[in-house]
């Protein structure tokens, strides 16, 4: 299997992606209010089931097609999430754009029934993951975007991705 982003010698490249970022909202908070109250395995087993009931929202299925290598990159910590998807078919984003939307609009409907309210963004641009590292403008201009402008329960288009859905 050839990894999108390495060059034809294996060594890492930047391409174009669309890159979204998400956070779960007042976790820190939530975390340690559950420990005072002594519930924090209670919530754990609250946040598993909800996460593991819509993860598959975020999981690669082919797009945009069955037949193509695994492209779509999830990235989990505490909680965030980043998701990396190349273009290495089409470089207008649109088809992306639309289906990282779509997965992210049916995740956050889902962890919100869950209990968890998120925010995120969408932007596109130069991007480079492996198994360790997430790195390039598009990962910087995603977090911006959540940080700065998705300060209440929503997800946003950065500039870069509005600009290419201007003409879908």
């Amino acid at each position: 299997m050839s990894l999108p982003y390495r060059n034809e010698n294996g060594d890492p490249k930047l391409l174009k992606s669309v890159v979204a970022t998400v956070d779960i909202l007042g976790y820190q908070n939530l975390i340690k209010e559950m420990a005072k109250k002594g519930k924090l395995h209670e919530e754990l087993l609250k946040l598993r089931k909800t996460l593991t009931k819509n993860y598959d929202h975020l999981q690669d299925d082919g797009f945009p097609s069955k037949d193509s290598e695994s492209q779509w990159v999830v990235k989990a910590y505490t909680d965030n999430f980043i998701i990396g998807f190349p273009l290495t078919h089409r470089q207008d984003a649109e088809a992306e754009l639309i289906d990282v939307l779509f997965r992210l609009a049916q995740f956050q409907f889902g962890m919100l029934c869950g209990g968890y309210a998120l925010r995120g963004a969408i932007a596109v641009g130069d991007a480079y993951v492996d198994p360790e590292i997430f790195f390039g403008s598009a990962l910087i201009e995603a977090h911006e975007a959540e940080t700065q402008l998705a300060l209440f329960p929503r997800m946003v288009l950065s500039a870069s991705a509005a600009e290419h859905l201007k003409n879908c």
